[in-house]
């Protein structure tokens, strides 16, 4: 007689205790005393547990009728219908479903009532004006989304893509900083859209900026500089006392701007900065003035009232005499005293016009880089004081800006040179506003 017993499998045997009811194909399990309903949804299976029968049957009856609901909302479509939504899913292949599929192609498929892009563009612009951006701000900004709205006018802006917008950058955009600059103001633009609700999503998001260089700033050599400050006494005294706070103060071109003669304190050697005139909106002082930027100063000096000309004249000189500086003052001087007795159309068929002379100048590469003024202010300024914090304190910068961009660009002779330039006695030869 075999007496081995055999171990029972209570796995099973639980299972087979388990009471199990069938409410409309939904199954109530009891396991230790609580009742369990295993729902199905979207590929898995849900389970919520009930401390009674009768409140878990009430649950299958809850249900079954919400399945009736949705399978009878179903007939509602038309046969066609159906077939159609299940030939879309199939086209789709899980990839995203029917809905945002449709909603994509509504974005895209707008009726009269969609935003065009040069209304969205004067929209932002106005929304720029009433947080009282500044001028320069607004205007650059003008600008670069013109160039864009200009391809795009008979484009609603919710219709505009990702691809679109690479697509523009890289026929339009121009080298790479300049591409990136019109990327980072066209994608402010469509996330004031994204705020307002115009559009769902912004197209410029799925476009990556370009990779650049690290390059150090570009200064001037003193010399270029102080051809540049002969050729504002020579020909527009009145450029003087801007150009002189730019290369000896540091100042931006719009803080040099808005500088006014009140702000400058020969006898106390200070000049004080602003903050609605600065770019951090913080005021700062500039102290001592330079002995040399005093020098420029002085006889131009004043009690109140702007420091520089209006900015027509002033965009208008400022390459004029970058120009001089490149060509030389006596040749400038020949060739416009050329021009007496002649006419417009003389002058031009000549070549001794402005625009002629900016363009021979030209030739010899960029008249008026970006913020080179400041940018040499910098560099002299380190290499002959050493002292970075400082240097950022005038500046309006972080010490690591300075840190990186200034540091080992000139030697302490050439500083010397730089902070010796001072005026001669030359006077005015042409007219400012000529």
């Amino acid at each position: 007689m075999d007496t081995t017993r055999q171990k029972p499998n209570r796995r099973k045997a639980r299972k087979a205790k388990a009471a199990v009811t069938n409410i409309h194909g939904i199954r109530i399990r009891e396991v230790r005393g609580r009742f369990v309903i295993q729902v199905r949804r979207q590929g898995l299976n849900h389970y919520e547990q009930f401390p009674s029968l009768e409140a878990a049957r009430l649950k299958a009856e809850q249900l079954h009728q919400e399945r009736i609901r949705h399978g009878l909302s179903a007939f509602e479509l038309t046969t066609e219908a159906r077939v159609a939504a299940k030939e879309a899913l199939r086209l789709l292949s899980g990839r995203v479903g029917l809905v945002e599929a449709v909603r994509f192609w509504c974005d895209h498929h707008p009726d009269g009532s969609a935003v065009s892009t040069p209304d969205l563009v004067a929209r932002y612009l106005a929304d720029m004006e009433a947080r009282k951006l500044r001028h320069l701000t607004i205007n650059t900004a003008r600008i670069r989304l013109t160039r864009f709205t200009s391809d795009y006018s008979d484009r609603p802006a919710c219709t505009i893509t990702a691809e679109d917008c690479r697509q523009w950058l890289a026929v339009r955009g121009g080298e790479a900083r300049n591409r990136n600059n019109l990327r980072a103001t066209i994608r402010a633009a469509f996330s004031f859209a994204v705020k307002r609700g115009i559009m769902t999503r912004n197209p410029m998001d799925g476009v990556e900026p370009v990779a650049l260089e690290r390059t150090r700033p570009e200064h001037w050599p003193a010399e270029q500089v102080e051809a540049l400050l002969r050729a504002a006494q020579a020909f527009a005294p009145g450029m003087v006392p801007v150009l002189a706070v730019m290369a000896f103060a540091g100042l931006r071109p719009y803080e040099a701007q808005r500088l006014d003669w009140s702000r400058v304190n020969l006898r106390a050697g200070c000049i004080t900065i602003l903050g609605k005139t600065s770019k951090t909106r913080t005021d700062r002082l500039i102290e001592p003035i330079p002995a040399n930027l005093a020098a420029w100063l002085a006889p131009y000096q004043q009690t109140r009232g702007p420091l520089a000309p209006p900015e027509g004249t002033l965009t208008r000189w400022r390459v004029r005499l970058a120009a001089v500086a490149v060509l030389g003052i006596k040749e400038v001087r020949r060739r416009l005293a050329l021009q007496d007795g002649k006419t417009g159309t003389e002058i031009r068929d000549e070549g001794l016009a402005w625009s002629d002379i900016i363009r021979e100048a030209k030739e010899a590469g960029p008249l008026w880089p970006v913020d080179i003024l400041r940018h040499t202010f910098a560099t002299f300024h380190l290499a002959a004081h050493g002292d970075i914090g400082r240097l950022a304190e005038l500046m309006g910068n972080s010490p690591a800006i300075i840190r990186v961009h200034y540091r080992g660009l000139a030697t302490q002779k050439e500083a010397e040179a730089y902070w010796s330039i001072a005026p001669s006695k030359e006077g005015r030869v042409i007219a400012l506003g000529a």
